[in-house]
């Protein structure tokens, strides 16, 4: 999704819920490598992926601008619970509540797997007052909101 038509006009191709996408991609093979990634504004995760040895070097995804519960129940980047291996770096999820003040649990969710993950960021970009980011990474407690917008996750 994109945020107008493209033709200089005002005309907004992704609000009110129009023109939804579940998810921008969805891996379901081993071995698979992504350079540059991008998936913006999902009704669900951006990215799920559920294949194994996976590779992520660069994302970029924006939460739907829309969403009018206080908390979306999704992230930006998801590996599957069945995930044995995989390894990303320069992972960014981007917030803009624009419609009412929620929040997401997890930028990037491992479901509770340790993988390597390294360089992750979560920003607030603008919004209503009180959404957030509450998590780069997991649980890790690194809140992207108005006072704070940029929050950095670096693997030791």
């Amino acid at each position: 999704a994109d945020h107008t038509d493209g033709n200089g006009g005002d005309d907004v191709l992704v609000k009110n819920s129009d023109n939804p996408v579940k998810n921008g991609i969805v891996v379901n093979a081993d071995d698979v490598f992504a350079y540059g990634l991008a998936a913006e504004h999902t009704t669900e995760d951006n990215v799920v992926w559920n294949g194994d040895r996976g590779t992520t070097f660069f994302y970029q995804a924006e939460i739907m601008y829309d969403y009018m519960e206080d908390e979306w129940p999704h992230s930006c980047y998801r590996i599957g619970e069945m995930v044995k291996d995989h390894k990303a770096t320069g992972l960014g999820c981007y917030s803009y509540f624009r419609d009412h003040a929620g929040s997401c649990a997890h930028g990037v969710d491992t479901g509770g797997g340790s993988f390597n993950i390294d360089k992750a960021v979560s920003v607030w970009l603008n919004g209503v007052d009180g959404s957030s980011i509450k998590n780069v990474l997991n649980n890790d407690g690194l809140v992207a909101e108005a006072e704070n917008p940029q929050q950095f996750y670096c693997s030791a």
